[in-house]
């Protein structure tokens, strides 16, 4: 008859339970055919060790990678078997905490590009301009009904109320004016060409007009009686 012996402990001290042989000795389970070891409490303990122990090791190298390690950096000391936090050489000519602001700051800033100004225009470019330019007689307190009352019309031909288009030829030295004609009632141009732009004049009709940096149109007579605009 073969003997049955217990495969973990070799004992022969074996109770069969139902499809299956447990050791009275060391509580090992195995079937006869195979005679494999379906558990174990030896082998539950081993195992049970072994993931302790790495779970130690585990905490123990992460507790060391992590600690606090300020104005240094980590270095593996073969001797204690951990890593250890090792301070930085400081630098024999220290910048000063503002140098060191200010040099972060040189670093990390970008360059802002401005956006372009618009070119300002001086009044006489806008005066002198081929494109021209118009004058509104609107400013002051003058009064000049529409309609031509003569010689003591306060400014002629031109009627105070009204706008001009103006156009200075250069070339020839004209100003070429177009608006309303009080003594014909409907719209005409002029050519004169007797005043000179540079000394901040203009000619209206022949009548001189001056002007000054903001754009302001002065009468020799009434003062201030018009705009460029």
């Amino acid at each position: 008859m073969q003997k049955i012996e217990c495969s973990n402990c070799g004992s022969n001290n074996l109770n069969f339970e139902s499809t299956y042989y447990k050791c009275s000795h060391c509580h090992t389970k195995f079937q006869l055919s195979h005679q494999r070891i379906i558990t174990s409490k030896k082998t539950y303990k081993y195992i049970s060790f072994v993931i302790v122990s790495i779970s130690l090791i585990i905490a123990y190298v992460t507790i060391t990678l992590f600690e606090s390690c300020e104005n240094g950096e980590y270095e593996l000391n073969l001797k204690e078997g951990r890593f250890i936090c090792k301070p930085l050489q400081q630098s024999t000519s220290p910048l000063n905490q503002k140098e060191k602001t200010n040099t972060l700051e040189m670093i990390t800033s970008k360059p802002t590009s401005k956006p372009e100004e618009k070119k300002k225009l001086n009044i006489l470019d806008i005066v002198t301009s081929k494109n021209g330019f118009k004058v509104a007689l609107d400013r002051g307190n003058l009064i000049d009904p529409i309609g031509y009352s003569g010689i003591n019309d306060p400014l002629g031909t031109l009627h105070y109320g009204s706008t001009y288009k103006i156009v200075y030829n250069s070339n020839h030295k004209q100003w070429i004016v177009t608006g309303f004609h009080e003594v014909r009632q409907r719209e005409e141009t002029h050519i004169y060409n007797n005043a000179n732009p540079k000394e901040y004049n203009m000619s209206l009709w022949g009548r001189i007009f001056s002007f000054d940096e903001n754009g302001d149109v002065f009468d020799a007579e009434f003062g201030k009686i018009g705009r460029i605009i």
